[in-house]
């Protein structure tokens, strides 16, 4: 099975915004969280955090990245992506996405508008994901690890009132999503049936993973482009000592720097895979 973590990724002013995900089989998922917990333990941190980078030691963060790129080879599968959307494309797609999972528990007899408001939250990145791993051959099914706020956590946590039918969330928002890879992205691995779990940024090592290569490759786009940041710096030179990044003529074809920002060059959507 494919494990997922996924986490929401933005730019300072929000100019772009979007998703970042790092997944991996079983067996390394199962060696990164012992080698996480290892290094937590040496640094005296709790989790990996990204924003918390700046007062807490680098190197930490840079074990941390080696430890993932070290799991995801042994993978028998792997994620390691970010997909970036510029604000015009957030207002045109982003509802559509939202409708798909949304519109379909309201109609399957969810009346409950908070829990359909929850749905609708979680439903970008995890279609985004599904366009990402449409032909990604191997895994039968996967399992997905999504951040989300104490609002989301809470209406998902339980079970859904079908019209006077419980069923839990986990298990209905399975079907909700695979009914759509079924129509959409076939090839697409399969959501399990409680493959779903909406958690914090704390409970799980993907996350951790997706949050800390979501920002530190913003890092290193902008510092690629001329941001010169200490910060920005250090997160970029760890980031490139672990992953094949995109240069910086690369970068420039679909993404421009306005100060410590960036923006995409054409409208859409800008996706770099790492792993």
């Amino acid at each position: 099975m494919l494990k997922v973590g996924i986490d929401d990724t933005a730019t300072m002013s929000g100019t772009v915004a979007g998703w970042c995900f790092a997944g991996l089989d079983d067996a390394a998922t199962i060696t990164l969280e012992a080698t996480a917990k290892q290094i937590l333990s040496q640094y005296g941190l709790t989790a990996f955090h990204a924003r918390h980078f700046g007062g807490e030691p680098h190197q930490a963060y840079d074990d941390f990245l080696d430890a993932f790129k070290s799991a995801a080879l042994l993978s028998s599968w792997r994620v390691c992506a970010c997909s970036l959307y510029d604000r015009a494309t957030q207002a045109a797609l982003f509802p559509s996405f939202e409708n798909v999972l949304g519109n379909s528990l309201s109609n399957a007899g969810v009346s409950d508008p908070a829990e359909v408001a929850a749905v609708r939250t979680i439903a970008p990145g995890l279609l985004t994901l599904q366009r990402l791993t449409k032909d990604l051959e191997g895994p039968a099914e996967l399992s997905v690890w999504i951040d989300a706020d104490d609002f989301t956590r809470g209406r998902l946590s339980g079970a859904l009132d079908f019209d006077g039918a419980e069923l839990p969330a986990q298990h209905a928002l399975a079907v909700l999503y695979n009914a759509y890879a079924d129509r959409a992205f076939p090839k697409a691995p399969r959501l399990s049936k409680a493959g779903l779990v909406i958690t914090d940024d704390h409970s799980s090592v993907l996350v951790q993973a997706a949050d800390v290569i979501g920002n530190f490759s913003t890092s290193y786009i902008l510092s690629e482009l001329g941001a010169t940041s200490g910060t920005r710096v250090a997160k970029a030179k760890i980031f490139t000592r672990h992953f094949d990044v995109p240069n910086a003529a690369f970068l420039r074809q679909h993404v421009v720097r306005k100060g410590d920002d960036i923006e995409l060059v054409s409208s859409g959507a800008f996706t770099f895979s790492l792993a």
